[in-house]
């Protein structure tokens, strides 16, 4: 893991992080003095020149390469920087926040974290979603021919929704699901007078999906390949 903390004040998370679990470890911080503190503290720690202190404003700052970011900032300086998250991180990265949240942004998970003296405080956590919006299509066998789909999906932060057509006719799509760049979803369809339910799991890579579809009626049945396209005219903004 790499791990940033945004506004990292005397540098407590970095150096437990680099300390714990040796993780690469850098913090980001405006201020030349609680700097100067995150490097003695690490000196302290016996860290000097295993974890990184930079001076710099967070919204100037590169983190690109992030796999978790941690933050002890306002809401309103959370906000401020959620298009850059968003924008920046690679989806799958992994965000946690004390105290403050992002809007409406809604974290994946909150955990009530008790104190040692009489208070609590949430620790909020997201993975930052991939960009599933706008329309796909594939073709998938259907006996001798082949079946045309098209989803038209629409997307706020990691919710997921939309419609999915086979050669026109609508189907019953369910249990649609991201989680950084996995994606899954259920389709149902009449099949020889009979309903059946398909199982779709793949990862978006930029204009693509790649997976596989299964068969939920019939476990034992070779899983298929899932290969889809996006119309790269159709994306939408997840966040604004």
């Amino acid at each position: 893991d790499v791990l940033y903390d945004l506004g990292c004040g005397d540098g407590r998370i970095v150096i437990a992080a680099a300390k714990r679990y040796g993780v690469n470890a850098i913090g980001i911080d405006i201020d030349s003095v609680r700097i100067d503190e995150s490097n003695a503290n690490a000196a302290k720690a016996g860290l000097e020149g295993k974890v990184r202190f930079v001076q710099q404003d967070l919204f100037e700052a590169d983190f690109k390469d992030a796999t978790v970011v941690t933050m002890y900032l306002l809401t309103s300086v959370n906000l401020r920087l959620r298009p850059k998250l968003l924008a920046e991180l690679k989806p799958g990265t992994r965000l946690v926040s004390h105290s403050f949240d992002m809007g409406d942004w809604i974290p994946d998970t909150t955990t009530v974290v008790p104190l040692s003296y009489d208070n609590e405080r949430g620790v909020h956590f997201w993975i930052v979603p991939a960009n599933a919006s706008g329309r796909w299509g594939w073709d998938l066998p259907d006996g001798p021919k082949k079946r045309h789909y098209v989803f038209e999906a629409a997307q706020r932060f990691q919710a997921l929704s939309g419609s999915v057509t086979a050669d026109g006719a609508p189907l019953k799509v369910f249990e649609l699901h991201l989680a950084g760049d996995v994606i899954s979803f259920v389709l149902t369809a009449e099949a020889d007078g009979k309903m059946a339910s398909s199982v779709y799991e793949g990862k978006v890579q930029g204009d693509t999906i790649v997976g596989t579809v299964r068969s939920r009626d019939n476990p034992k049945a070779p899983a298929a390949v899932w290969k889809a396209a996006r119309d790269p005219k159709t994306v939408k903004p997840i966040g604004d």
